[in-house]
């Protein structure tokens, strides 16, 4: 699949033996299995596997994520589809609106949210919104602390 401009590769891991996703440019050595014979999983499909991903990820945990978005960015939200789950939940009379999506690999998502920075507030899950709150106080404070001089 590609995702992002970069390759990955979803196959079975030997070592670990559960399905993961390897970027291309990353792997370093290439072992051909020449006596072995790789059988297609039956009923394995590569599009239902990556469906709730929100990159590249299928941690096999969904997960639903309700996010406010201000009324800045509302219009982009509200016409562009990010995911396949993404759903309008409600347009606020401030003119936010409230956007939910089913997602695995939260860790991936994050990056996504932080760079509305402040249009957009992650209402649920709790986990993910005080994690997206500590990255904020993090890069707060390397500013904080260089403002002060």
């Amino acid at each position: 699949i590609c995702k992002h401009q970069n390759w990955y590769l979803v196959g079975k891991c030997l070592k670990r033996n559960d399905i993961r996703v390897f970027r291309v440019d990353q792997i370093r050595y290439v072992f051909p299995h020449t006596r072995e014979h790789f059988e297609y999983p039956t009923g394995f499909s590569l599009s239902d596997y990556m469906a709730s991903s929100w990159g590249v990820i299928n941690d096999g945990n969904i997960t639903r994520v309700l996010v406010r978005f201000d009324r800045r960015v509302a219009h982009r939200v509200k016409n562009i589809l990010y995911h396949p789950s993404q759903k309008t939940e409600q347009e606020l009379a401030d003119g936010a609106v409230l956007v939910s999506f089913e997602v695995s690999g939260l860790a991936e998502m994050v990056s996504w949210l932080m760079q509305w920075g402040d249009m957009a507030e992650v209402l649920e899950p709790a986990t993910l919104r005080k994690e997206v709150h500590d990255i904020a106080e993090r890069v707060a404070s390397i500013y904080r602390s260089s403002l002060k001089g």
